[in-house]
């Protein structure tokens, strides 16, 4: 006799006090609860679920249809054996496990069941969910009024491996290697993997077997009992857990082979892993290179015994990790050089930081509107040279800064992406996933479906190439023909949820959170180097020959620093920081912001990895935001701006939050709720008296090298302000 038993999560059997209120849901067989009082969640969905999975397998003789409980925590697997039905309950969180398997149930008895929990919980649900419940439980006694069908006169026979299927992968030239090689076994007495045609239940994937670990001669060091998928899919997990922590500075890791299994202590440091008393050498690398080539040999089984697994979500889950994390520890095993990037003269030069700042100190000014746009609410501003480009509610907009003209406007839709490159040229756009290009005026140039999905992040065109590189969704870099859209090269580094990236010259770099950094030829597309970091990069600029990553690691920072043409390591330095701010090349060095003990703090780094200076104003608790004009740096932050020479601080004022200064003829902007104005040599207000009331609001502020301040809201009002008054006293 079957039964699913409804009660309150206190453990009383009463029934949930107010509508969608969670509850537990045993399973009991002859009285026996055999869920073990595990099943808790809002009851109704679940119940519904029940009876719409029991009314399809009453149809269908070899089907079988799962029900997922807590959130996917469980899973119970209800599949058709002959004139009966059978149970199988598996818990998915790690250490993932089959709590009880094919418990076999009269058909008939099991859809009584269903029925009977469903009428009992219908009086306590109300809504969509009551709806829900009370469909499932009618279409459950329609199709009731049939007999149910019979199993087809095919034999599904069943599959038996004689033996463990091993994994050895090729350790030659590695000398004393002991990597253990991961294996498995699996028993299809039932057939159910034959019997799989469609759907996501895990009914084929949990036929039994066995895990096995083996040393590098063969010898069975221990053997865990259980679902091979459920092993192997966690197991994968680990593997790649396994790689963070060791990049991550981590000493030691546990690999947990499964529930009532025996763990595998790893030292990172020592190369070791030890297992019941017995100690490997091994490489972290090797050891995951060996689990998920495993899992990939698991899921070529399973399709060669069912090509229509292909389907079957979890199992395509499976063998795309494996092969990406099998392409990650390849990538970790060392640097793939090709030839050195040919750099040019012109990325060994940082930035001159623009014009020098009027001499003498400022006197009062006042700001003359020069001109004035009326645009659809701004989205975003994107300065290049003389002219801004406006991203905007409803498309793209190309002002000229001196006058306000209106060079080009292009209607996009609602989430529509546009890439700006550094230089004058084509742009880009995605849209509905594809990309297209435009010429320097607007005109379509080409469109192409998007290699891949995701966001447009940005562009960078190499000089004296037809080529653009592309930063596409979270971490792809996609090289393209300017001319029609070919694809020259993609970028796609394997296990990446994210990555950063920098170009300059005619190198492009991309540091991945797999903790391999790459430097691609942008001129030629080919990917020059690979190297792995020791730690992931949160941040990455190029400089003085040098690709400069920054690495954050358990509260403290470092700058690490590889050269530029072939990615060996140039430097490695820690820096007095808690968290990153932004880093920047300029004149002898790289310029980075952070957060230190006192706050907002700035650093500058030499092209040998020693700190030149270190600056402490007090600008709050945020990494500062900078501008650098004339040899100063001008810094703010949430509550403070300054002005910093050779790591001195001139001057130290308060302010309100808001975006990075902008500095024109002696003259530094604070955008904000309100424009401040304030002398480059003082830091003291000189806008006139009554000027401020007749400003814009300044949420984005642009400074042009003749002087004029081009301010615009988020509403969509741009104006041109060019600044009248004594500018400047000659000392």
């Amino acid at each position: 006799m079957v039964r699913f038993r409804i009660g309150h999560r206190d453990g009383s059997g009463r029934l949930p006090a107010s509508p969608g209120a969670c509850a537990t849901l045993a399973i009991e067989l002859d009285g026996v609860d055999v869920s073990g009082g595990r099943l808790e969640d809002r009851l109704g969905p679940i119940v519904a679920t029940l009876c719409e999975a029991v009314a399809r397998l009453w149809r269908d003789a070899e089907g079988s249809s799962a029900i997922s409980i807590a959130d996917g925590a469980y899973e119970l697997v209800i599949a058709r054996q002959g004139e009966c039905a059978t149970l199988t309950l598996a818990a998915l969180l790690r250490p993932a496990r089959v709590l009880f398997r094919d418990l076999e149930v009269d058909l008939d008895a099991l859809a009584d069941a269903a029925s009977r929990a469903g009428s009992e919980l219908l009086p306590h649900e109300d809504g969509d969910e009551a709806l829900r419940l009370r469909r499932g439980i009618e279409r459950l006694a329609r199709v009731r009024r049939r007999p149910p069908s019979s199993p087809s006169s095919g034999d599904h026979a069943a599959e038996d491996d004689h033996g463990p299927i091993l994994r050895s992968h090729d350790r030659a030239g590695r000398g004393g290697d002991e990597t253990p090689s991961f294996g498995f076994d699996l028993r299809d007495d039932d057939g159910r993997i034959l019997r799989y045609a469609r759907g996501d239940d895990l009914h084929a994937l949990l036929a039994a077997g066995h895990l096995y670990v083996h040393d590098s001669d063969g010898g069975e060091l221990c053997s865990v009992k259980g679902a091979p998928f459920l092993l192997l899919r966690d197991l994968s997990d680990s593997g790649l857990r396994l790689l963070e922590a060791a990049r991550g500075g981590a000493t030691r890791f546990p690999l947990v082979l499964g529930r009532d299994a025996p763990t595998l202590g790893f030292d990172l440091r020592g190369a070791a892993l030890t297992l019941e008393g017995r100690t490997l050498r091994c490489r972290p690398t090797d050891v995951a290179r060996s689990i998920f080539s495993a899992a990939l040999d698991l899921g070529g089984v399973l399709l060669a015994r069912n090509a229509r697994l292909a389907d079957h979500p979890h199992l395509h889950a499976l063998v795309n990790d494996a092969r990406d994390r099998l392409e990650l520890c390849e990538q970790l095993s060392g640097a793939q050089i090709s030839e050195p990037v040919v750099l040019r003269p012109a990325s060994e030069r940082a930035p001159d930081g623009g014009p020098p700042l009027a001499p003498g100190a400022l006197r009062r000014v006042s700001l003359r509107p020069a001109w004035q746009r009326e645009l659809p609410p701004i989205e975003r501003w994107i300065l290049r040279g003389s002219r801004t480009w406006i991203r905007h509610a409803r498309g793209l907009a190309r002002l000229r800064l001196e006058d306000g003209g209106l060079e080009l406007e292009l209607p996009l839709g609602e989430g529509a992406e546009v890439a700006i490159g550094q230089r004058p040229g084509p742009f880009f756009v995605a849209e509905r996933g594809a990309i297209a290009c435009h010429g320097p005026h607007g005109r379509l140039l080409w469109r192409r479906t998007a290699p891949v999905a995701g966001r447009l992040r940005g562009a960078f065109l190499p000089k004296g190439s037809d080529l653009a590189v592309l930063r596409l969704g979270d971490a792809s870099l996609c090289c393209v023909s300017l001319e029609n859209g070919d694809e020259r090269l993609h970028v796609e580094p394997p296990t990446s949820g994210r990555a950063t990236w920098a170009a300059s010259g005619g190198l492009v770099a991309l540091a991945a959170s797999n903790g391999l950094v790459y430097g691609i030829d942008a001129a030629s597309a080919r990917q020059a180097w690979r190297v792995p970091a020791s730690q992931a990069w949160s941040q990455l600029a190029i400089a003085h020959g040098l690709v400069i990553g920054a690495v954050e690691l358990r509260g403290h920072t470092f700058l690490e620093a590889r050269r530029a043409h072939d990615g060996e390591m140039a430097f490695r330095v820690e820096l007095p920081f808690t968290r990153f701010g932004s880093l920047e090349a300029m004149p002898g060095g790289v310029l980075v912001t952070g957060i230190g003990p006192t706050g907002g703090e700035l650093v500058k780094v030499s092209t040998k990895g020693a700190i030149e200076w270190r600056a402490r104003p007090i600008l709050g608790g945020t990494a500062p935001l900078v501008t650098r004009a004339g040899g100063s740096i001008f810094a703010r932050g949430a509550e403070g701006a300054c002005r910093i020479e050779r790591g001195k601080v001139r001057w130290n004022v308060p302010c309100g939050p808001g975006a990075a200064p902008s500095v024109a003829r002696g003259i530094v902007a604070l955008p904000g709720e309100s424009l401040a104005l304030l002398g480059a040599d003082t830091g003291r207000s000189v806008i006139a008296e009554g000027a401020i009331a007749h400003l814009p609001a300044a949420d984005h502020v642009v400074a042009t090298r003749s002087g004029t301040l081009v301010v615009g809201d988020a509403e969509g009002s741009c104006a041109g302000l060019r600044l009248a008054g004594a500018l400047a006293v000659v000392r």
